[in-house]
């Protein structure tokens, strides 16, 4: 089977947004050129079947949503190849920020081709149904983690949050 080329909005590798310069789907996998984090030069990234560990996709007429699970080994050559490692940019399927855990890509006007591929030949696909869902799943991607540092809460603002208020413990700053 033939590459099928695809018309993408958006790509997120973990929390870079970027947009490939080309992208392609076959049944082996997605074939990506983007630009590197600093837009010195591009990249061509390859993700087959073998790198997926999971992939949640919305396939809609006007837009499509596919959200990837890629092993470490992927993540990580995708941070290298892409100059991830000396940016505050980060793929990691460990990582405990959700923004950084997977690939999304959104894609215009799939062909119904593109949206067999995926149903037929991908491994651990799951198809969503609701296009808010994954609208949802899309902006939460989007956000980036905050950098900005909450002020020290006390003892006793910390008991009345978990609603343990019977509980409460005496801080010596109350005293």
């Amino acid at each position: 089977m033939e590459k099928v080329s695809l018309s993408c909005s958006c790509l997120l590798l973990g929390d870079f947004m970027t947009s490939p310069l080309t992208m392609f789907i076959s049944e082996s996998g997605w074939s990506l050129d983007v630009n590197s984090i600093d837009k010195r030069h591009s990249v061509d990234l390859e993700i087959t079947q073998s790198d997926i560990l999971k992939i949640f996709a919305y396939l809609g007429k006007e837009k499509s949503y596919i959200f990837i699970n890629l092993n470490e080994r992927k993540c990580l050559k995708i941070q290298n190849d892409v100059g991830m490692i000396q940016s505050e940019f980060k793929l990691d399927i460990n990582s405990r920020f959700e923004s950084q855990r997977r690939v999304v890509i959104v894609l215009d006007n799939a062909v119904d081709v593109c949206h067999n591929i995926l149903r037929q030949r991908f491994n651990f696909f799951h198809e969503l149904k609701d296009r808010v869902a994954a609208e949802n799943l899309f902006k939460y991607a989007c956000k980036r983690k905050s950098t900005v540092k909450r002020k020290p809460e006390t003892q006793k603002q910390r008991v009345e949050e978990e609603g343990c208020s019977s509980k409460r413990q005496k801080n010596p700053k109350d005293e």
